[in-house]
Order: C-alpha cells, then sequence, then structure tokens
C-alpha cells in the first residue's frame, strides 16, 4: 500500500521527495514535531513539555502548566527540494491548566501542495497524581486525503478514484515526574492503539515510544535547560539532545539540538526566542546531516502567548528569586552567629557570677533562663536556615526591598516578611522500632516522602537509620 502511494506520488515529479523517503523513513503521519522550541531542542522534549505543544510530544505533562496558553506554528519542511517540492506543517494548539489539572485541544495539518493533506485534530487530558507526577492522554481524530487526478484516478490502491480520504482515531499516553528539584523524567507513547490508515490495504501506524530526561535549572523559569532523550519505533531509534540557554532576564533565548540514529538519520538544529511581557516568538532551522540529500533545512517560526495574570513585577520576581534566596539565607546565618555570640557572652557572665556567689551550677538564674531561651531561639533559626536551603523557590512573593543583612541583634528577633506564613516547625523524638518511613506516614500520610526527613536531619542520620531518641526536624 505504502510503495503504491510513492509510486503515485512519484508520477507526480516528486523524486526528490522519494529520494527523501528512502533515506529518512518517511510514512503517513510520521513524527515530524511541531514548534520552533522544541525543534531547536532536537525535538527532545519530552521532559519539558508543560505548553501547549505538550498535546503532541507528552500529554501527562500539562498538567505542570502554570496558565493557560495558544501557541501556533507555521513551517517549511526540507527546503530547497530539486524538484520545487512545497512541504508545510502548521499548528495551533492550546491549554487550559486548573488546579491539578489540564485540559488541551490542537489542530495540525501536514502538506504536500497539490498533492496530499493529513489533519489531526486532538483532545488532551493531563492530571497530577501527586505533587510532582501526572499523566495524561491525548485522543486524536487523524484523516488524509489525496487529490484526485488521472494517475489516482487509475490505479487500484485509490479504488480507481473512488478512495480519496481515510480517518482513524489515535491515543496518546504521557507520564511526567519531577523526581528531584529541577530534575524531570518524561515518557510517551505515540499511536497506542496503532490506527489504521490504509486506504483499499490495512496500514497500521506504528507505535512510537520517547523517554527522555530534563534539567531544568531555576525552574519554574526557563534560565537553563538540558535534556536527552531516546526515541524507538519498530527496532529503528534516534538519540536526541537539546540545551536552551536565556539571557537578559528571559528576554532572549538561544537553543541548539543534536541528533543520530538508525537509517543514517543524523541532524543538528537552531533557534531562539524573543518574548515581550506575556508573548514570545521562536524560531528554529533543523538541518539534516546524514540521509537527505540537497535540502537548505526545515525552518520553522511559531508564536506563543500565556494568559496568565501576573505582572511584569511578579515575572521579575520569579526570574530572581534564587538572588532574594541567597539574602534571606544570609540574613539567617548572620542572625545563628551573632546569636552564638550573645550566649557565649551570657554564659560566661552566668560562669563568673556562680563563681562570685557561690551558686550552685545549674541552678535557675536571670542569665540562665536568658541562655535557655536564646539557645531555643538558636535552635529555631538554624532549622529555619536548614528549611530555607533546602526549598527550591520562595512561595511567596518577595519584597521588592530586598532583607538587609545582617541585622542589628534583638531579643527577640522577627522572622522576615517571606516567611511569617510558612508552618511552624515540628520537632519530633524517634521512638524505638520508628524508621523514616513510618514517620513520613505519621506527618504525611504518605511513607514515601521519608526523603524529605532525610534532606532535612542527613547530617544526623547514619546509612538512613534513624536511632531511638534522636531529634529530627519534620519540614
Amino acid at each position: 500500500m505504502k510503495k503504491n502511494k510513492l509510486k503515485i506520488l512519484s508520477g507526480l515529479l516528486l523524486t526528490a521527495l522519494i529520494a527523501l523517503t528512502a533515506g529518512y523513513g518517511f510514512c503517513d503521519f510520521d513524527y515530524l514535531g511541531v514548534g520552533a522550541r522544541p525543534a531547536a531542542l532536537g525535538n527532545c522534549y519530552t521532559a519539558f513539555s508543560d505548553d501547549a505543544y505538550g498535546i503532541y510530544y507528552n500529554p501527562g505533562a500539562i498538567a505542570f502548566a502554570k496558565d493557560p496558553q495558544l501557541s501556533t506554528e507555521f513551517g517549511q519542511l526540507w527546503t530547497g527540494l530539486t524538484d520545487g517540492s512545497n512541504l508545510s506543517n502548521g499548528y495551533l494548539g492550546a491549554i487550559y491548566p486548573k488546579n491539578d489539572h489540564a485540559y488541551g485541544f490542537s489542530i495540525q495539518r501536514f502538506s504536500l501542495s497539490g498533492s496530499y493533506t493529513e489533519n489531526t485534530i486532538a483532545f488532551a487530558y493531563s492530571q497530577k497524581v501527586t505533587k510532582n507526577a501526572s499523566l495524561g492522554v491525548n485522543v486524536k481524530q487523524l484523516q488524509q486525503a489525496y487529490t484526485m487526478d488521472e494517475y489516482t484516478r487509475v490505479d487500484d490502491a485509490f479504488g480507481y478514484g473512488s478512495l480519496a480520504t481515510k480517518s482513524a482515531v489515535g491515543i496518546d499516553p504521557g507520564l511526567l515526574w519531577q523526581f528531584y528539584p529541577d530534575y524531570f523524567m518524561g515518557l510517551s507513547i505515540i499511536n497506542l492503539n496503532q490506527p489504521d490508515v490504509g486506504l483499499a490495504e490495512k496500514e497500521s501506524l506504528p507505535i512510537i515510544l520517547n523517554f527522555a530526561a530534563g534539567y531544568r535549572y531555576n525552574y519554574p523559569s526557563n534560565d537553563f535547560n538540558l535534556g536527552i532523550g531516546i526515541s524507538q519505533s519498530e527496532g529503528d531509534y534516534k538519540i536526541l539532545s537539546g540545551v536552551e540557554k536565556s539571557l537578559f532576564n528571559g528576554l532572549l533565548a538561544l537553543r541548539a539540538g543534536f541528533g543520530f540514529g538508525t537509517k543514517q538519520y543524523s541532524g543538528m538544529s537552531f533557534g531562539t526566542g524573543f518574548k515581550f511581557k506575556q508573548a514570545q516568538v521562536d524560531y528554529s532551522i533543523s538541518l539534516p546531516m546524514g540521509g537527505i540529500k540537497g535540502t537548505n533545512g526545515t525552518h520553522r517560526v511559531s508564536l506563543a502567548y500565556k494568559f496568565g495574570k501576573r505582572t511584569e513585577e511578579d515575572l521579575a520576581a520569579q526570574r530572581n528569586y534564587q538572588e532574594e534566596k541567597e539574602k534571606i539565607i544570609q540574613n539567617y546565618e548572620g542572625q545563628i552567629k551573632q546569636l552564638e555570640n550573645k550566649i557565649s557572652e551570657l554564659d560566661a557572665k552566668l560562669q563568673e557570677n556562680q563563681h562570685m556567689e557561690g551558686a550552685l551550677p545549674g541552678q535557675n538564674t536571670p542569665d540562665a533562663e536568658s541562655i535557655r531561651a536564646l539557645q531555643m531561639q538558636l535552635l529555631e533559626t538554624q532549622e529555619r536556615l536548614k528549611l530555607q536551603k533546602m526549598q527550591q523557590a520562595v512561595k511567596e512573593k518577595p519584597k521588592a526591598k530586598p532583607v538587609e543583612t545582617p541585622v542589628e541583634y534583638q531579643e527577640a528577633p522577627s522572622v522576615p516578611a517571606v516567611f511569617q506564613k510558612e508552618p511552624v516547625v515540628k520537632i519530633h523524638t524517634v521512638k524505638e522500632g520508628e524508621s523514616l518511613p513510618s514517620i513520613a506516614q505519621k506527618y504525611y500520610n504518605d511513607s514515601s516522602q521519608w526523603k524529605k526527613i532525610y534532606e532535612a536531619n542527613k547530617s544526623k542520620i547514619q546509612r538512613g537509620q534513624v536511632t531511638s531518641g534522636q531529634v529530627l526536624v519534620i519540614p
């Protein structure tokens, strides 16, 4: 069936396209990618898909999106073919996240001008199953259409002119897991049900398995992203990679990607993006390094718009929260040092007074009470410092005026405004027979959260084992 279709297309003087199919493995509804940003990242996008392009690459990821988004793309594929063939791809996608789930809708159109078109309409849904993981599915309606002419009307593959279109339904599930702050893993399965798009004969689309890992510094901003993944289908594979760096507070982005695989597949890509308020314009060029010859590459232009209500001040605060966090950490470190010095001074004074007055060691005195109060204050400040170092994002909006460091010592130092609404630090004394998972079950109702407790107390815990009597901080 597929050979017959290519034979008809060759009759339409598409000899260059036939050469392309021989080297690249072209088929109906081939997985060519959408969007200038994903293409510039070498289509290594399975772990970065928390936007409107996630409907195509990984529907499980769109639940991680923060704002509604609309994205559109126009692409000229393999420009400069010697026969003048015009291959184009268009995409329009929208997502609407709400609480811990998101909805998506997209329309895609691939066209071989004057001869053949592929139209895909997709509906996606994604739901967070835990705080750091989400699942989703994309249900798509696939339709292909051939132009009837003197060649197609005399070929039995097209029913002698009676079979010009075919529709089918495809299913693409996916998941995204933030397994550690700033680190993600993504998995998607394209054409899980292998939809039949054949005209006179059965022609099932192959299952495509995509897996990728990504590092996203300063998530959820896009300051720096690095990803690597693998795409596998019917025994063939592609190794994909991409890197992205934002400059000038996110106004400009530079991207590059590289991939290689079986069937002589090898290519590299480059791109850039410009952001203005909540709109972003992206461009990419993808250049084949093996298989396809005599082409000027694939060019894509995209426009994306986020409909969130965040102001420029909010966006600037998000981009610069790392700097604010460092200042808060310095503030706590300054308070701790001052408290330690004050405790040492009072302790020396207490020892001197006890020696002169003959007071018994451990006897309650005003100085002893002050020392105990300061020690409790010191412990609380130290634990808050540990929690701050663990946090990867400040939950509340930072003040326009940074906290000054160090602060002068006060008898009862105030907590910085950014922490005023944080929960009080909990302290747990380990009992006989308890373990980190059992303690996590007690406080979080989820034993798998034991890593939080371990990270907050790893200086005290040997080989992940707690002992009876240990005092642990519960973040």
